[in-house]
Parts: structure tokens; sequence; C-alpha cells
């Protein structure tokens, strides 16, 4: 009978460390990945209100209110991205899957956009790209009703103003229970 001498393979703790070894590298491109997904969400979440912005203020150029103002106008005139339209139920959607709502205040003397299912990471960068434009800013409850303001400009109607503080809008962004910050987005000026 011969000896066998010397077989080839590999030893099960071998394997099981190649099997960790993928595994931690997994886990590391995931964090990765994610970290740079939330932030192209965040940025395109912002790029898409400054797009609703912009229809908006060439729509209603000519008029002195926004009274008329509804999440249908945007979709039915086109102004709303395609990638923002929820086509199955016909409404407005962020990137982060929250909806989009348009409200009207006041007299119709402007009007907000509000995002809900904002995480808080996403909200802090959200919240600095607003808070160095050309809008005000409300963060958490429902947008608007017991929300933080965050920035307000004074207008010709109230003398209410609020300069942008980093503090006050990391405190609202880190509210978030797992459902999401709601961000209510107002520009200064028509």
């Amino acid at each position: 009978m011969k000896k066998l001498k010397n077989k080839k393979g590999f030893t099960l703790v071998e394997i099981l460390l190649v099997v960790g070894f993928i595994a931690l590298a997994s886990i590391g491109i995931y964090a990765v990945y994610n970290k740079i997904s939330t932030s192209y969400k965040g940025q395109r979440t912002f790029d898409q209100v400054k797009t609703l912005h912009s229809g908006i203020s060439h729509l209603f150029a000519n008029t002195n209110s926004y009274g008329s103002l509804s999440t249908n106008v945007l979709i039915n005139g086109r102004i709303a991205p395609n990638d923002m339209i929820n086509s199955d139920t016909n409404t407005l959607v962020n990137p982060f899957g929250g909806s989009v709502t348009i409200t009207v205040l006041g007299a119709g003397e402007s009007y907000a956009v509000i995002l809900r299912g904002i995480p808080a990471d996403a909200c802090v960068k959200i919240g600095a790209a607003v808070a160095a434009s050309n809008f005000d800013l409300n963060v958490g409850g429902t947008g608007w009703v017991g929300s933080t303001t965050i920035k307000r400009t004074p207008t010709a109607s109230s003398s209410f103003s609020l300069t942008y503080d980093t503090n006050r809008l990391v405190t609202a962004c880190n509210q978030d229970t797992g459902n999401g910050i709601a961000m209510a987005i107002i520009p200064t000026v028509k």
C-alpha cells in the first residue's frame, strides 16, 4: 500500500480566513457606497428644488400671486424634473423616496417646497446648501407645522429675520426617529 504524500488542498481555517476577509471588504465597500449614495441623493434633491423654483418663477413671472400653484400644476405644466414624478400616483417624490409637496403661503405671496423622508445626514447637507442660496429653511415637524426655523429673510409682509445657524440645523436634523426629516424650502425672492 502506497502512502499519499502532501495531498494538495485548503484547510478549513484557510477557507474561513478568506471568507472573513471578503466579508470585511464587503462591509467596507458598502459603507463607502452608502455614504457616496446619500451625498449624491442630497445634491440631487437640492438640484430638483432649484429646478422647481426656476420653473415656478417663469410660470408665475407675470402675476403677483402663487395662489393657483399646486403639485398638479408642476406635473401637468412639465415644470417638475422627470425623475421627481411618480407616474403611478401622479405625485412628486425626492431621491430618498419621500414625498414632495407644495404649500402656498399666506395670501399667495410665497410658497414652500416640503420634502419628507430626508435622512439626518442628508438633511444637514441639503440644509447647508439651502442656507447658502436664495432660500429660507425650516426643518422638522411636518416641514411647516412644528418645525425649527433655520434661516429666515425679512420680507415686505414680515420683519422676522433669522440668520443661518449650523447648530440649530444639526440639532433639528438629528431629530430623525427613523422615518426621515421634513424640510420646508421657501424662496426669499420671487
